[in-house]
Formats: structure tokens, sequence, C-alpha cells
């Protein structure tokens, strides 16, 4: 986390430091929130006759975000990393299989999708009341993922066969909304909701088996889902 952070505070200073030149009696503002990443489409999907799916589930989901607020228009502009994972469906991928191979007896065991995202882009602050501000967000970017090592095993014949982890990196867009309720000056209680999109193109991913057959493979994949999330907004300035 300390990593990302780090890598947050350049992001935004590179992004951020022209501004300066455009305004005046700016302020600044930290995030964080954290709560649950939903898969969408074809991430989501446990059909085996889709050869998109992803066979992903609900999972986590984390946000660190620093803003540089303009005094005109109740507009900001927002540097972002956002940190997700998502467990496989091995049930599901089981069943699938299984419906492929009556009477075979199958394992699945793997790991997760994981992405890091590296966000810039702008918000728009709406006043409800003297407490309630809605906020609307656009940011576009780069994201790392991850695709989950998998180990098969059938116990009747004994074949077994294991797809490794691979990684890929792809550009990204964040989309959503925030309701923040104001406690102070400096403090807000902040709920988010956020579309998320990366799409990536894995390449030579290894696979091997009980055969001894060894081969490499790419294939393309988007992380997509909803992300759901509260947290503390803190404003910065003095």
């Amino acid at each position: 986390m300390k990593y990302h952070f780090n890598a947050l505070i350049l992001f935004c200073l590179v992004a951020f430091s022209p501004l300066k030149t455009v305004a005046q009696n700016e302020t600044y503002s930290f995030e964080y929130t954290f709560g649950t990443s939903t898969p969408l489409g074809d991430f989501r999907d446990n059909n085996g006759q889709n050869d998109n799916a992803g066979f992903a589930k609900v999972g986590f989901s984390g946000e660190v975000n620093l803003l540089y607020h303009l005094k005109s228009g109740n507009l900001a502009v927002i540097g972002s990393i956002v940190s997700q994972s998502n467990s496989f469906d091995a049930d599901g991928y089981d069943r699938e299989l299984s419906l492929e191979t009556p009477g075979a007896d199958w394992s699945i065991k793997s790991d997760v999708y994981s992405m890091a995202t590296y966000l810039i882009g702008a918000q728009k602050e709406f006043k409800i009341n003297e407490k309630f501000n809605l906020i609307g967000r656009a940011q576009f970017g780069f994201s790392f993922g991850k695709d989950p090592e998998m180990v098969v095993r059938e116990y009747t014949s004994g074949y077994w066969s294991v797809y490794s982890s691979n990684y890929a990196s792809g550009l990204a867009l964040q989309l959503g909304g925030q309701l923040k309720y104001r406690v102070s000056n400096h403090l807000s209680y902040v709920v988010n909701a956020r579309y998320i999109r990366s799409n990536f193109e894995f390449e030579s991913t290894s696979n091997y088996n009980s055969f001894g057959e060894y081969r490499t493979y790419s294939y393309p994949k988007s992380f997509n889902g909803l992300n759901l999330s509260v947290g503390l907004s803190v404003n910065l300035t003095k």
C-alpha cells in the first residue's frame, strides 16, 4: 500500500502542477474508501459455452484519491489508485467440466484475479443542502491485471493440468458518483458507486499437464465491474 500511495503522490504532482498557473486559492483533499467489487458481463459469466467467460466472483476494492479543487464551478481534478481482487468461481468451473465429462470427479483450485489501476480525471460537485453534496466523476488511466493460477485435477483418471498466472497492462476507464456528508470543514463521510473497466491482452500464458504436454497461449480479457465503497474525505488545506 505504501508503494501505491507514493505512486499516487508522484502521479498527482506531475498531473496537477500546471494547474497552479490557472487557479488561485486552491484547495486539496484526500480520500480513502473500501468496499465490494462486483464483476459484470463476460468477466462474471460462468457459462462454459462462452469463450470469454471469466468466472469471477464478488470481491473487495480499495481506492485512494488526491483531489485538487478549483474555486470556480465546483470542479476538481482527481488522481486515483484503485486496487481490487475477485476470487475465481471454482465451483462453477467444476460444474461446467462435469457437464462436458459425465462421471468424472473434478477438483479445481485457483487463486484470485487482481487489478491495480492508476487514473486521472475530473469531478463536479452539486450541492444538495448544507450537509450533503452529490458528485459526478469521470477518469481515464491504465491498469495492471493478474489472471489467476489454476490447478485442475480429475481423480478417476489421475489427470491434472496447471494454468500459470499471468500479468498484463491496459487502458482503463472509471465512471461514477459519490454522495458526501460533511461532518466539519475538514472531514466528510463518502459513499461511492463506480463502474470500472480495463481491457487486457494476456500473452504467453503457460499450461502443462500430466501427459507431459506444455504449451503457451494468448487471449484477451476484460476486467469490468461495479465497485461500491464507503470512506472518509479529509480537507488538507488549513
